[in-house]
């Protein structure tokens, strides 16, 4: 298709990163209406890999939940034990160790499915080296890079996968190396996982191989060619645009630096480095909350899974009572019967019985509605809420909450799957009667990351194209 060419054009020449990721974004929300699943798998992981070079970690690890999915309905075992290795990966770095875990296992049983030997490889080895970063124990975690070391070095020169595992498997067993304190055969291995660096066509691991070689200089007290290493790290994430990166980097560039005791261009990069930090942190946050919403739905989920099957041993139990009661009922009444024709010889009617039996009490009747009208809004309160939007104040949903309490809960009435804080919050917003720029402007989304997240709500709201959202949405109190 002429959109995922352009998209990869984009991509690949990293003249607009913003355009390419729109692209795939347009192109993304088209194939949902469609079934090309396999097609939507490729733009979404050619996204993944965009966002991975210009360090938007928010966005990747949101387009990582619908790739995986996609990935496990086409069971392409392949891609889906990558972007576990990947998810598993970022929950290590956000501290949700145990979420790690139980995403790395999928991960591992998806990799042994993989039937070419080269690409079952490569993902064992990511799958190891992303178990080192879960432990803290020195041992294990040797062990873990040792594994994925032999992993890598098992792909044939022939594969696709070659300069990748090389790049990696060199660099991963000269950090082994350093922590042994060998030095010099760290050396070693790192010039081979470097001889592979093209930079014309740089790779998600090419950077850590750069890191590891400025950590090696840096540990021989070499600093002006840890500076020198760190300085062509800086080169490349400068050309990709990738803020997260050039933070890392202007922060060790600090200390090597400092440790040169150059204290005023010590300085200069402490500052570059805090002009990106507050970003950095906004993001670091932001990515938690996502994760948190992320790890409640899936709480949720087997809450409502377990509440489903309680629901239907209570439903059985239930029958089986009513079905004991109408036998006893039956017995009873047949046993009345019985003694009424030895009694009096002319039975009685088993409505006779029945009207007989039944007491003449009125069921109560409602003295009044059965619900409580909500409370009216004032216009000040409006005011406060338009004002907390257009600061982005992170109490608006809370003040929301407070005048509308039942907005959520009635929401949540109409959702067959339910909606995550972001979602809410749009929703909120649009009550409230802003438009979708407007939501973009104020809460620092995208828009066409606004308009991907109406799209998702219309669908868990069951929406038709012939609904207008503004007007449905007002409508809920």
């Amino acid at each position: 298709m002429s959109q995922l060419r352009y998209a990869r054009f984009c991509t690949d020449s990293l003249h607009d990163s913003r355009q390419a990721i729109e692209s795939y974004n347009d192109l993304l929300v088209m194939l949902e209406q469609s079934n090309l699943d396999s097609l939507r798998l490729v733009a979404e992981s050619e996204r993944i890999h965009l966002f991975m070079k210009i360090g938007k970690r928010t966005e990747l690890l949101t387009s990582l939940g619908s790739a995986i999915e996609l990935a496990r309905t086409n069971k392409d075992y392949a891609k889906l034990s990558y972007l576990l290795n990947l998810n598993g990966f970022l929950y290590t770095q956000l501290g949700f160790m145990n979420q790690a875990l139980n995403v790395l296992d999928d991960a591992h049983t998806n990799a042994l499915k993989i039937k070419d030997q080269d690409e079952k490889n490569l993902n064992l080895g990511y799958h190891a080296a992303v178990c080192a970063h879960t432990t803290e124990n020195s041992d294990l975690k040797t062990a873990y890079l040792t594994r994925a070391y032999r992993y890598f070095m098992a792909i044939k020169p022939t594969s696709a996968k070659y300069r990748n595992a090389q790049i990696t498997g060199n660099s991963y067993y000269a950090s082994v190396l350093m922590e042994d304190g060998n030095l010099d055969s760290a050396r070693h291995y790192l010039s081979l996982s470097t001889s592979f660096i093209d930079p014309n066509n740089t790779l998600p691991d090419d950077h850590y191989a750069i890191f590891n070689f400025a950590k090696l200089y840096y540990l021989s007290e070499d600093y002006p060619k840890a500076k020198k290493w760190l300085e062509y790290g800086l080169s490349l994430a400068k050309r990709e645009n990738n803020e997260y990166r050039q933070g890392i980097i202007y922060y060790h560039l600090y200390n090597v630096e400092f440790a040169m005791g150059k204290s005023q261009q010590a300085n200069q990069y402490l500052e570059r480095y805090a002009s990106l930090k507050d970003g950095l942190d906004k993001t670091q946050v932001k990515i938690i909350s996502l994760v948190e919403d992320e790890l409640t739905q899936d709480r949720q989920k087997v809450i409502d899974n377990d509440s489903q099957q309680e629901t239907g041993i209570v439903a059985i139990s239930m029958i089986i009572v009513f079905l004991f009661c109408v036998s006893t009922v039956w017995l009873f009444v047949k046993r009345e019967h019985n003694n009424q024709t030895e009694n009096f010889g002319t039975p009685l009617s088993e409505g006779a019985i029945l009207k007989k039996d039944t007491p003449s009490v009125k069921p109560n009747v409602p003295g009044g509605k059965s619900y409580n009208e909500p409370k009216e809004v004032s216009i000040d309160k409006i005011k406060e809420l338009h004002q907390l939007v257009k600061t982005n104040d992170p109490s608006f949903m809370v003040k929301f909450h407070e005048a509308f309490p039942g907005f959520a809960k009635t929401l949540g009435t109409y959702a067959y799957s339910a909606l995550n804080n972001s979602e809410i919050e749009i929703c909120a917003c649009t009550k409230l009667n802003f438009s979708t720029k407007e939501i973009a402007l104020y809460r620092n989304y995208t828009l066409r990351s606004v308009e991907n997240r109406k799209y998702r709500i219309r669908k868990k709201l069951t929406l038709g194209s012939e609904v207008d959202f503004v007007v449905w949405i007002a409508g809920i109190n």
